[in-house]
């Protein structure tokens, strides 16, 4: 659009000038009449009606020129305008993005903090349940152990009352007869 404006306005600069070398030749044509026969005066007199019809023109086209040069600037400021304000948004709408981000960074270090927290507790229980279901094995095994030898020395004390009892009861037939 500046390239339009500029190639408008040098037109405009240049129609303005043709405008005023056709003023100054009329201007001299107007000066020369009162010193011209009346066949010159009469020529000059056609010729300073084509320029001034040539110069009406000239200020119409000049006008049109100015009118739309104007337009176009209006049209500048209206798109620079627009564009000013597009980018007071662009930027509005980067400062909330950075923002979002940065309070999603904040949550995501939070969150990883627990997780964290969490896992390392669960890990501690872990440990501490491993370490009571060991030591409940042992003590287990310990139990299984006595009362494996607590079952043979019951054994042996059957084995021996038993014995005793048979005894007993031989002493017993003994001392009938």
């Amino acid at each position: 659009m500046s390239k339009e404006i500029k190639s408008l306005t040098k037109e405009v600069a240049n129609l303005k000038s043709e405008l005023e070398t056709l003023e100054d030749e009329i201007c001299e044509i107007q000066n020369q009449q009162g010193e011209m026969s009346a066949e010159e005066a009469e020529e000059a007199k056609c010729q300073q009606e084509v320029f001034q019809s040539v110069l009406h023109s000239s200020h119409a086209a000049v006008k049109d020129k100015e009118a739309q040069l104007a337009d176009l600037k209006s049209q500048a400021a209206a798109t620079k305008a627009s564009t000013t304000t597009k980018s007071a948004e662009l930027s509005k709408l980067t400062t909330e993005l950075e923002n979002i981000i940065s309070e999603s960074d904040k949550k995501v270090t939070q969150l990883k903090a627990s997780k964290d927290a969490t896992n390392k507790k669960a890990d501690e229980d872990i440990a501490k349940r491993t370490e009571e279901f060991e030591k409940t094995k042992t003590e287990n095994k310990e139990a299984t152990t006595k009362s494996t030898e607590a079952s043979v020395e019951l054994k042996k004390t059957k084995t021996e009352n038993k014995e005793a009892t048979t005894k007993s009861t031989e002493a017993s037939v003994e001392l009938k007869k």
